[in-house]
């Protein structure tokens, strides 16, 4: 007759939180963030919140690094790719 060995072993998950594809319009609205406020918090000009928010230009990495910092994950590049699809 043979054993069955169990080994017990203990697993972290983190499990990120759903992403609705929130782009920053939307996100700015739904917390009532100004555009100069945003752009002040980023350190960026307000033509440049703008450009963001209508798909005129796609955020270099330092900025998305830190949109997504401000946003709390809640905006991210990938997003802005499907704004700028459209």
């Amino acid at each position: 007759m043979s054993s069955v060995y169990t080994k017990s072993t203990t697993c972290q998950i983190k499990i990120m939180p759903y992403n609705i594809n929130m782009n920053l319009k939307d996100y700015l609205k739904l917390n009532g963030i100004s555009r100069e406020k945003f752009a002040n918090e980023m350190g960026v000009s307000y033509a440049s919140v703008i450009k963001w928010v209508y798909g005129g230009r796609f955020p270099r990495p330092s900025a998305l690094n830190k949109i997504y910092e401000l946003t709390e994950g809640k905006v991210q590049a990938n997003d802005f790719l499907q704004q700028i699809q459209k």
